[in-house]
């Protein structure tokens, strides 16, 4: 896991390093760099991503929202944990799509905590499968899936770029494992991620690629509520 500490107060970047060597390979390898310079800083997210990163909401003459909105169009799947003692930002925060904060100064057991959320978030995001399809097994992160179809008597598996074909028998297997990952079943024949969802108007679920699927008129509500603790989680 690459890790980036981004604080123009030298001694901030180097306790968040402390903390994180001390995390080093108990759970997953991390490669760690410390920037204070917001210059560097700058040089730096141009150049390399990371996917976990610690980021001081304010820089000098950079603000670390304007950073955190770049970061996020340049790789949506980095993790962005705001350091900052002005909660103020935490208003801001709710619109990006940021881990958590820590709200300077900081204690042993916030920056724990906070830790193993952003760790599991990360696990998650990296988590593959292996599914039997026309076209041979086939590895999947459970984020590159859009929909899983219902298909006359096979299950079309459609992702960001392609579809795949499995058969029938193996829906409950699928199902079963992508459901953790923010999937429901939102119609007898469709299985969403709701990653990908825009929004629900009415009956109808609206992708962000304005595919919409219908929903069960009876499991409208539980769809519903699912989808908007979703958005609170996002």
């Amino acid at each position: 896991m690459k890790i980036l500490v981004c604080d123009d107060d030298q001694q901030y970047v180097d306790t968040i390093m402390k903390y994180l060597e001390f995390y080093k390979g108990k759970n997953v390898e991390h490669y760690v760099k410390g920037i204070s310079d917001v210059d560097k800083l700058l040089i730096e997210i141009k150049i390399n991503k990371y996917d976990l990163i610690y980021l001081d909401v304010e820089l000098g003459k950079v603000n670390g929202i304007d950073i955190a909105h770049y970061l996020l169009e340049q790789n949506p799947q980095c993790i962005i944990v705001f350091v900052t003692g002005y909660y103020q930002y935490i208003h801001q925060s709710f619109k990006l799509r940021i881990c958590n904060f820590i709200h300077k100064p900081f204690e042993d057991r916030e920056f724990e905590l906070v830790y193993y959320q952003a760790l599991e978030l990360y696990q998650r995001r990296n988590s593959t499968f292996t599914f039997n399809t026309s076209k041979g097994k086939q590895i999947f992160n459970p984020f590159d899936i859009l929909y899983i179809e219902t298909y006359y008597n096979s299950l079309k598996i459609v992702t960001n770029d392609k579809s795949y074909y499995s058969n029938i028998k193996n829906s409950k297997v699928i199902k079963s494992s992508l459901k953790p990952f923010d999937f429901m079943q939102i119609h007898q024949s469709i299985f969403v991620n709701f990653h990908f969802v825009d929004r629900i108007h009415n009956d109808t679920v609206i992708m962000k690629n304005t595919q919409e699927f219908p929903i069960s008129l009876n499991k409208k509500q539980e769809i519903i509520t699912a989808f908007n603790k979703f958005i609170m989680r996002r």
